[in-house]
């Protein structure tokens, strides 16, 4: 339940997917979006855009955006019997006259009919640069017809035709592979979903993603960076919606309540003046509206400190492994009583979790040790939940005067 509650903070239930291609005019680009319904998968967009700078468009920079190149610029080679099961010697079987360092490269079916594909390094960075200037950066990438492997077994057709590959199926593998380019749209039914053939690729890279298929690729550190940036950033853009909420509620209330207490000052100065009584009243009355403006007043004070600050550069150092579920930022020293100021620790920020995984936990505290704006950091509590996650809670003190 709480890999199911994580997953959902950190991708959510929406997905999207462009597969680049090349047409007589170009690249083309085919654009799909999907929502998951509980179990279910609905497609909710499917589109044909023209240029890239559309994509702007339709994408939503916190959803996973999966990227597949699949056009005239990315080499694929299917090997028959081959005598090694080494990622990098079939590559090198397949493409003996490239050097290996300058393509990036991935592989299906390794134990058999190994399909090899290939692009240069330099044209996807190329593409990777181009989508950060619309300030969106992919999930994770694929080249040529890798993702089609995760939803063959879903079909019970013999020839699968994308848009410029022919794939002949035989039990569930690629038995023959052979380069085509058409125009013609198929719809192929899959687990019950209607899916053009020009989709194909984009849907098997984000069904493998789902279901945490393993990948041989030579670019897994650059997929796991663009996962981590996407999760960082959603948690990031949840917390802070959460504490403009609750101090956008918290303000609203006080608001309502030092107004409730203005208008009652208001009618005892208008009907009791003449009353030595009323004006006792009238006194009592405005002690307390001034008791709770300083308590407003304190409240206030204390949210205009560093808090944005620090609390953006903590959510930048959280590893995917740990997740927050209560931050409190300088906690009151002693409960609120009636007609006593307000008192407040303004050092100290009290953080409480979940972690995955204990060396990450440790290199994350040490990490925020060695900022100048801390002073020190104590564990409260860290108490094991089960065998693959354990609840903490720290204390950070900072160096504010």
């Amino acid at each position: 339940m709480i890999q199911k509650i994580t997953r959902h903070i950190t991708e959510g239930s929406v997905f999207s997917g462009l597969e680049i291609n090349n047409s007589d005019k170009g690249d083309i680009y085919y654009f799909l979006e999907i929502k998951k319904l509980k179990d279910e998968l609905v497609i909710s967009k499917n589109l044909i855009l023209n240029n890239l700078d559309e994509i702007n468009l339709h994408v939503n920079k916190t959803t996973p955006l999966f990227l597949c190149f699949n056009n005239d610029k990315i080499l694929t080679k299917q090997l028959n019997n081959s005598n090694t099961s080494l990622e990098a010697a079939l590559v090198n079987e397949a493409f003996p006259n490239i050097d290996i360092k300058t393509f990036y490269w991935e592989i299906i079916q390794k134990s058999k009919n190994c399909i090899v594909s290939i692009s240069r390094k330099e044209y996807v960075d190329s593409i990777l640069i181009k989508l950060s200037q619309f300030k969106i950066t992919p999930f994770q990438i694929s080249i040529g017809v890798s993702s089609i492997a995760e939803i063959i077994q879903f079909t019970h057709v013999e020839m699968v035709h994308l848009k410029n590959h022919d794939l002949k199926l035989n039990n569930g593998e690629i038995f023959e592979l052979k380069s085509n380019v058409i125009n013609q749209e198929e719809i192929y039914q899959i687990n019950g979903l209607e899916l053009y053939n020009f989709s194909l690729l984009i849907f098997g890279q984000i069904l493998s993603h789902l279901n945490g298929n393993q990948r041989f690729t030579n670019f897994s550190d650059q997929n796991q960076k663009f996962k981590i940036q996407l999760n960082n950033e959603r948690i990031f853009n949840s917390i802070g919606k959460f504490a403009l909420a609750f101090f956008g509620i918290l303000l609203l209330v006080n608001f309502i309540f030092v107004n409730h207490y203005f208008s009652k000052t208001s009618e005892l100065k208008t009907n009791l003046l003449a009353s030595d009584s009323q004006k006792e009243n009238l006194i009592k009355l405005e002690n307390i509206v001034k008791s709770k403006q300083d308590k407003i007043n304190t409240i206030s004070n204390s949210s205009n400190s560093k808090s944005t600050y620090y609390l953006d550069i903590i959510a930048q150092s959280i590893p995917p492994s740990i997740l927050l579920n209560k931050i409190n930022y300088q906690p009151l020293t002693k409960n609120i009583q009636e007609n006593k100021p307000i008192l407040i620790d303004k050092k100290i920020i009290l953080l409480t979790g979940l972690s995955n995984d204990n060396n990450e936990f440790s290199k994350w505290i040490e990490s925020l040790e060695k900022k100048d704006w801390i002073n020190s950091i104590e564990t409260l509590d860290f108490d094991f939940v089960n065998d693959n996650s354990s609840e903490f809670s720290i204390e950070i003190k900072t160096n504010d005067k």
